[in-house]
């Protein structure tokens, strides 16, 4: 057993986890507590959701243990982090609904996983640590295209307090662009954390509703 090896738990889930892998930021990850417990709050019975760059499974373990879901699959790129992420979901009995798909999101054919009524994307603001920025309607777009009608995209992007407070006329553009044509409806918008990440930047969340 590695010293830095732990167990992190999180509302009656437990997750191992190996600090010297790469695999820590807990507090940050995937919108933090808060953002994951909304989330949870959200699911319907019956709902099949997707998460992508689901990480070392804390999401797809969360809706798992705590929602009536049909199930909810996680993908994941990174090898080391979809080894927990298939270990925690063993170690926690929730296999019958949970599960672990290794691929990159924006390579991998999400089509060949289904459809479902709710996709959560947890995915990068840039292709490297200084690479590119990604447009907001490319990773939009990743989950639009499975999504069904009636379905919720969860998706986030970084703003000032000025953006914030204004119309997200920028995020609409970008999801007018990723429905290419289908309606939609903003139902939240809100930052997540609600501390901002650097001076004056905020991570914001938002969920958007496929109306076609």
């Amino acid at each position: 057993r590695s010293q830095l090896e732990i167990t992190y738990r999180e509302r009656g889930v437990s997750f191992k986890l190996d600090l010297t892998k790469r695999i820590s930021r807990l507090n940050r990850s995937q919108g933090g507590v808060d953002e994951r417990k909304r989330i949870c709050d959200l699911v319907q019975p019956g709902e099949r959701v997707l998460v992508l760059a689901s990480g070392m499974g804390l999401t797809p373990c969360l809706v798992a243990r705590h929602t009536k879901c049909a199930e909810v699959v996680g993908v994941e790129k990174d090898p080391m982090a979809h080894d927990f992420a298939q270990a925690n979901i063993q170690a926690n009995r929730l296999g019958d609904r949970a599960r672990s798909v290794l691929g990159d999101p924006y390579t991998f054919d999400l089509k060949s996983l289904g459809s479902f009524d709710r996709v959560c994307a947890f995915l990068p603001f840039r292709r490297d640590r200084d690479g590119e920025v990604i447009p907001l309607s490319e990773n939009m777009a990743l989950g639009v295209q499975v999504l069904n009608p009636g379905g919720t995209l969860t998706c986030y992007n970084h703003e000032t307090q000025e953006e914030f407070t204004s119309e997200p006329e920028e995020a609409n553009r970008s999801m007018a662009v990723a429905c290419d044509g289908r309606g939609f409806e903003l139902t939240w918008r809100g930052k997540v954390p609600r501390r901002s990440i650097g001076w004056n930047w905020y991570r914001v969340g938002m969920d958007y509703r496929l109306l076609s």
